[in-house]
């Protein structure tokens, strides 16, 4: 039994991948399955079997594998334990197995739609294909595989429009025109718009414009003017044209020439009683026609006149200066000898006064200011109370002097005597024998004057006293403290007891001149009047009527400051340290002071000081502060002269979290064919700093490798002309990975170039509008496919030479013209053309013919000479009865003429001219010499 069992487990482990679909009803002959389960050695299926349900097993675990095959696992759980002995199962465990379902799983697209119609707008057209199977689980994308899933390219759109009806025929190029309207325009090589057709045409007369005019022929008084044709390819279209309708080419009309005048040329000088200057002008040409005459007012043609001019005034010299004595004005006249006209210059003054004082001044005296003039001082009285006299004087010119400085007032010193009054009587002898009497001192002398005598005298009134004395000695000095002085005498013969004793001295009052001390300093300005005032002390007082004391103050004018407000606190300091106060002015300045209203000091000091830590900023994310967020703080005060000195920190740094800053994802790199693996990086733009969230992976790797990547070129086979179609087949370059399978095998449309036969040429046009045309077809060989070159033109058209094929019959001779000519045609079929020869046709001759000479009877002027032996003038004067001293007996030649008609009349210098080579046909004229009825005649035949 046992060893069946190890045979079983044999058989296990070989067939376990068929046992989740084993049945025990299979074994035929046993019905017990737990036998059978026994026999066959495989007990696991068969205990999966008989407890199957989730009673007796647990879940099945997740697959194993996630992609790809794995296994899953089941337990008995605890019912299933329970009954395990009694049913024979010696397992807890069953697998089982399973498929992941998380593999890898790359998108595919459909194919390709048509592409859409071209749009016209855009000139593109666009296919697009849908995804049939999802990216999953990590498969690639379409796009990144397959590329977009929609294409666009460029697609031609041809030109489409309307053209527009065909112009009036020019008269310039003899074509009609018509332009194409486009509305919508070619895109990517679609057919071209076409540009201007023009057709050639025959243009009415009125078309053809004319020329300019010549200029008018002041002999006959006309002008002419020719139909403008220019000399190129139109020309003989427009010539035949002309001529076909008859249209004038000459215009010959009467011409209107004013008279001209030459400049206005003086004749004369001014003439200066009437202001007024005489002209003429020279005719230069007369007026011819209507033209403007010469010499009438109306047409200011007038060849003589005038025009005003300018006389200055004249004046006399002037006349001697005559000084006023009365005024003290001097005064000096001049007369005009002429008048001013027309705006000439002024005369100016004709009088003129000054100062007497200037007349004859010379010297540096004459400049200098002047002051009135005076009259002599006169003295008033000496005042015996201020010692002063004022005098005064008058202005001799009032008038002349008013508002010159003028002093007509002074003070000065003067000298007085002292004045006394009588003396008193005498007065009763007193107890000392002596009387007195008295006097007043009525002024005080002044300034040296002759001092007051005594004011009180005595005498001895007893006759012993002065029997007993000798006489009086002089006066005694006087005594300059009291105002007395002595004098003395000896007695003779001395009193006896019993007399009263005799005066031996005598007192009496003397005058005393005032003596005055030095002037003392000057004191304080006063501040309100700007007067500075200074004192002085009398010494000696005066007594007595001595010479009065003189002022003892005096007084003089002295710079005042202006008065400013309180100085305000000094400033604190400026960029250079200095500090500054500052005050109003309240009241001016007096005298020249000064007014001093600011003050500086270089020397204040300052302690430096700085503002407070701003905010810190943002985070630095680079450099050496890189993680950090800066603050700052300014010096808002500089340190100045020993103050407090500033900090060296004035920024500061602290930490910050910076989060890390990965840069987008580059592209894919290329792809790695052999790995099928392509690579892309992201770079730190910003490094994580502190706390700042870190960095993730720089570098990603994704599969790749699509078709074209792993797959050679393809190689083309030859372009089927027939079907526009070629096949190409490649190989691989590299095993493909990740499922891809690619197609080796494609057909694709290739471009097929239209191939055209030779040119075939055809008939050359001589008439019509092809004329000068030849014709050009060719066929198409191989048709154009899938954009390939397109066949252009099947047919075109190119000059070819025409030769001048002329008519068979000339017109008649013409009447003969006034200068001399008779001309005749002849019709072109149809003229040469690029190059063709113009021998054959002559367009026009021309010879000379005789004219008469014609004189008009009445006025006998000559209105026509005589040409190519035509009468002469001599002789028509003859017939008219006219003198004929004055008229010419020749008839001249038109030959002259005949060539500068040529060079300036188209009509007359050729049949055609047109340009790419082809020739000018060029007139023949006929011209014999012959004497016919006295007349001569002129012929000469000229080719030109």
């Amino acid at each position: 039994m046992r060893l069946s069992l190890s045979i079983g487990v044999i058989a296990f482990m070989h067939s376990y991948a068929q046992a989740a679909s084993y049945s025990p009803s299979q074994i035929k002959g046993i019905s017990d399955p737990v036998l059978i389960a026994k026999i066959e050695g495989y007990m696991p299926p068969i205990c999966s079997t008989l407890y199957g349900d989730a009673k007796h097993w647990s879940p099945w675990s997740n697959c194993s594998a996630t992609c790809g095959q794995g296994q899953q696992v089941r337990y008995l759980n605890g019912v299933g334990q329970k009954n395990m002995v009694t049913n024979g199962c010696d397992i807890q465990q069953d697998t089982q197995q399973c498929t992941g379902t998380e593999c890898p799983q790359d998108c595919q697209y459909s194919d390709w739609v048509d592409w859409s119609p071209c749009d016209a707008t855009t000139g593109t057209q666009v296919h697009s294909r849908t995804e049939v199977t999802p990216a999953l689980n990590g498969g690639k994308d379409c796009p990144s595989l397959w590329g977009p899933p929609s294409e666009k390219r460029n697609c031609a759109v041809d030109c489409q429009g309307t053209w527009s009806n065909w112009t009036d025929c020019s008269g310039v190029t003899a074509t009609s025109s018509r332009t194409f309207t486009v509305t919508q325009y070619p895109l990517n090589g679609g057919v071209a718009c076409p540009s201007t057709n023009t057709k050639d045409c025959n243009p009415t007369c009125g078309s053809i414009g004319w020329g300019a005019w010549s200029t008018c022929d002041p002999v006959t008084g006309t002008h002419t003017r020719t139909r403008n044709v220019p000399v190129d390819t139109s020309f003989v279209r427009l010539t035949v044209a002309l001529r076909q309708n008859q249209c004038p080419t000459v215009d010959t009309q009467a011409c209107d020439i004013d008279c001209q005048l030459g400049d206005w040329a003086p004749t004369g000088s001014c003439d200066p009683l009437t202001g007024a200057q005489q002209l003429t002008r020279k005719i230069l040409q007369q007026s011819v026609n209507c033209g403007k005459p010469c010499n009438a007012l109306q047409y200011d043609t007038l060849t003589s006149g005038s025009k005003s001019c300018a006389v200055d005034c004249k004046l006399s010299g002037w006349s001697d200066w005559v000084c006023d004595t009365s005024t003290g004005q001097a005064t000096r006249k001049r007369s005009i000898t002429q008048n001013p006209l027309n705006d000439g210059a002024a005369c100016g003054d004709l009088q003129e006064t000054k100062d007497c004082r200037l007349i004859n001044c010379t010297g540096p005296s004459c400049t200098a200011p002047l002051t009135c003039e005076t009259g002599p001082w006169t003295d008033g009285a000496c005042s015996a109370t201020s010692c002063v006299k004022i005098s005064t004087a008058n202005m001799l010119y009032p008038v002349r002097d008013a508002g010159l400085p003028c002093n007509l007032y002074k003070t000065s010193p003067c000298t007085l005597d002292a004045v006394m009054g009588p003396w008193s009587d005498w007065g009763a002898c007193d107890d000392t024998a002596h009387q007195y009497r008295t006097r007043d001192i009525v002024s005080n002398a002044c300034n040296g004057g002759k001092i007051a005598g005594a004011t009180t005298e005595k005498r001895s009134c007893q006759q012993i006293c002065q029997d007993n004395f000798n006489p009086w000695n002089a006066w005694g000095p006087c005594d300059q403290t009291s105002g007395t002085q002595k004098r003395t005498r000896t007695i003779v013969n001395s009193p006896t007891p019993d007399q009263q004793p005799c005066l031996t001295t005598e007192t009496r009052t003397c005058a005393v001149n005032c003596v005055m001390d030095n002037w003392g300093p000057w004191g304080k300005c006063d501040e309100c009047t700007g007067i500075q005032i200074r004192n002085r002390t009398v010494s000696i007082p005066e007594q007595n009527g001595g010479n009065q004391c003189p002022p003892t103050q005096d007084s003089q004018t002295c710079a005042v400051t202006c008065l400013a407000s309180e100085w305000t606190p000094w400033s604190t300091p400026d960029s250079t340290c200095s500090c500054t106060r500052t005050r109003t002015e309240i009241a001016p300045a007096i005298n020249g002071g000064t007014c001093l209203l600011t003050q500086n000091d270089p020397t204040c000091s300052q302690n430096c000081e700085t503002s407070d830590w701003s905010v810190p900023g943002e985070c630095i994310k680079s450099g050496p502060h890189a993680g950090t967020q800066q603050s700052t703080r300014a010096i808002t005060k500089q340190q100045c002269n020993g103050g407090a000195a500033c900090p060296a920190d004035l920024e500061r740094y602290t930490p910050c979290d910076i989060d890390c800053q990965l840069s987008d994802w580059t592209p894919f790199g290329q792809c790695d064919l052999q790995t099928q693996q392509q690579t892309r990086t992201r770079s730190i733009l910003q490094p994580a700093y502190h706390n700042g969230a870190k960095c993730g992976p720089t570098t990603d790797f994704k599969a790749c490798g699509s078709c074209a990547e792993i797959v050679s070129s393809f190689t083309y086979s030859e372009c089927d002309a027939k079907k526009g179609i070629r096949t190409g087949t490649a190989t691989y370059l590299y095993k493909p990975k990740n499922g891809l399978a690619c197609n080796l095998v494609v057909q694709e449309p290739c471009t097929v170039n239209c191939v055209v036969s030779d040119w075939n040429m055809g008939t050359c046009h001589t008439q019509g509008n092809l004329a000068g045309q030849q014709l050009f077809t060719r066929s198409i060989v191989v048709a154009p496919l899938n954009g390939g070159t397109k066949c252009g033109d099947l047919k075109k058209y190119e000059k070819c030479v025409v030769d001048c094929k002329a008519g068979d019959t000339w017109s008649a001779w013409s009447e003969c013209s006034s200068m001399g000519f008779q001309h005749r045609t002849i019709d072109v079929l149809f003229p040469a053309q690029n190059g063709g020869r113009n021998d054959e046709c002559t367009v026009e001759e021309q010879k000379t013919c005789p004219v008469d000479c014609d004189i008009d009877p009445a006025t006998g002027v000559v209105l026509q000479e005589s040409l190519n032996g035509g009468k002469t003038c001599k002789a028509a004067a003859d017939e008219l009865g006219i003198p004929s001293g004055g008229y010419s007996d020749y008839s001249s030649t038109s030959t002259v003429s005949f060539m500068s008609m040529i060079s300036s009349n188209k009509t007359y210098a050729m049949a055609a001219v047109a340009t790419g080579g082809m020739g000018l046909m060029f007139i023949a004229g006929f011209f014999t010499t012959r004497r016919r009825n006295g007349y001569n005649t002129i012929s000469h035949q000229a080719a030109l």
